[in-house]
């Protein structure tokens, strides 16, 4: 089975925030305790019972009010406890963390120790998250499997923007994109292009007002355009239409020679742009030496392990005996690392990396010389731009003995795909219900390997995004009637 790929993403913390109580409708654990004094029963000792049932005491105390009435309850409290709640609260509405009173949906969020307020719920690992426009999904574990649902609360943005902050913030502040929303944070006394740590609290080192702490360099917007060697790098459409943009010196990513970082840096990948290009900046971390298709180790501080840091150190197929292999970075305009076979493959990360591409591929789909060890086959997995920038489709070595033919039955293994038709063809039905068969690949207008036999016709629009289907690669099918 093929892994998905996941990056890790630094998320910037928006508070200290507590979590209370997520209210789905009625009354939440916490939010019955408290009775008014009228507690029955048969309490251990005198005094203001915070107990959870109601009625009229028969011991000790008997009476309405604050008395001294024993209480069937748990605990001690006084008359209308603080857990008791008279109505739902709103969005916005100010609460209290030990007794969520927040109508259904909402939380109970605490930003210090005098700000509490009634917020949406949502699932940060979901797409849609749950939350509305230029509010962030903030998680209450930020370290949840990314495949398991991740509870959380909508914190709603400021619409912050450099060198109009005191209009969002109402003083001289600095603003903090974090997608799909930006906050106001205490403006600092940082100049453009100083070092910077993005933060709210005394810790951070914090850019002056009109500028904005981007990958550790505080940067100004690009207004009339940047300076020679910087790009405009346009926040706009994260941010749920919020104008946001800023200027930005991008190091070389792919560049196995030379990435401009100087001895003892990198070019860490950081994100991609409005254009679907590279986002990078130089990091004091070293990089390794080896390339893509390498075997490698992984480590907890960097995504490249001994791979360069053009490079991404993972497993491509999940299991523990699995071993991890440098796998090239691409983008819209730059393919160059993924070598003879492979093929700039996208639609595999998630968040500020979606449009990222990685190298995949490692042999030749067509024809008898597939570059595989004896008794494999280069099973078809991806189409994508190869190291020329040409569309080509590339796939991985499995297991197959080649044993069926175009049309014949074959065995497919639903797990991981493998299959026993020979190289060039896809084993699947054609009609859902139908018995698997093996189906040949061919390129519009190709020859030999490439072409159909005689009688069928290369039928393309099959693969590739929706939209996007490509008009060159297709299967070999009987022409349309007419």
């Amino acid at each position: 089975m093929l892994k998905r790929f996941h990056l890790p993403v630094m998320l910037l913390a928006i508070a200290a925030l507590t979590f209370g109580c997520q209210s789905s409708g009625g009354s939440s654990d916490g939010r019955d305790m408290g009775g008014e004094g009228e507690g029955e029963g048969e309490g251990e000792g005198e005094g203001e019972g915070e107990g959870e049932g109601e009625g009229e005491g028969e011991g000790e105390g008997e009476g309405e009010g604050e008395g001294e009435g024993e209480g069937e309850g748990e605990g001690e409290g006084e008359g209308e406890g603080e857990g008791e709640c008279a109505d739902d609260l709103a969005f916005m509405d100010a609460c209290n963390p030990e007794n969520d009173c927040c109508d259904r949906g909402l939380a109970c969020v605490q930003f210090s120790e005098e700000d509490s307020r009634c917020l949406n719920t949502c699932d940060a690992n979901a797409d849609p998250t749950g939350c509305g426009p230029r509010e962030l999904c903030n998680p209450e574990d930020p370290d949840v499997d990314p495949e398991l649902p991740s509870p959380g609360v909508c914190i709603p943005g400021d619409d912050c923007q450099p060198g109009n902050e005191e209009v969002a913030c109402m003083g001289p502040a600095m603003c903090i994109p974090v997608p799909p929303a930006s906050f106001c944070a205490p403006a600092g006394m940082a100049a453009e292009g100083a070092e910077c740590q993005a933060g709210f609290d005394e810790m951070a080192v914090n850019c002056a007002p009109g500028l904005t702490c981007q990958y550790g360099t505080c940067r100004a917007p690009c207004g009339d355009g940047c300076a020679e060697g910087l790009d405009c790098i346009d926040l706009t459409e994260r941010l749920d239409g919020l104008e946001y943009d800023f200027c930005h010196e991008n190091c070389a990513l792919t560049n196995l020679e030379d990435q401009g970082c100087g001895e003892g840096n990198s070019c860490a990948l950081q994100g991609i742009d409005q254009d679907g290009n590279f986002i990078d900046s130089c990091v004091p971390a070293a990089g390794g030496e080896l390339t893509n298709g390498a075997e490698c180790t992984q480590d907890m501080n960097t995504y490249w392990g001994d791979c360069q840091s053009g490079h991404l150190c993972t497993q491509l197929r999940a299991g523990d005996d699995q071993p991890s292999n440098c796998l090239g970075f691409c983008d819209a305009s730059d393919q160059s690392l993924c070598g003879d076979h492979g093929v700039c493959a996208t639609g595999l990360f998630e968040g500020p990396f979606a449009q990222l591409g990685i190298c995949l591929g490692e042999c030749n789909v067509f024809g008898e010389d597939t570059g595989c060890p004896d008794g494999q086959v280069c099973n078809f997995r991806w189409l994508g731009n190869n190291a020329d920038g040409e569309e080509a489709p590339s796939g991985l070595c499995d297991p197959g003995d080649q044993s069926a033919g175009t049309g014949e039955a074959c065995e497919l293994n639903e797990d991981d795909g493998t299959h026993n038709c020979a190289n060039g063809h896809l084993c699947a039905r054609l009609m859902q219900g139908a018995p698997t068969e093996c189906i040949k690949l061919c390129e519009a207008g190709g020859e030999g390997d490439r072409a159909c036999p005689p009688g069928f016709e290369c039928l393309t629009g099959i693969f590739g995004p929706e939209g996007e289907e490509s008009d060159s690669l297709g299967i070999c099918g009987e022409p349309p009637e007419g």
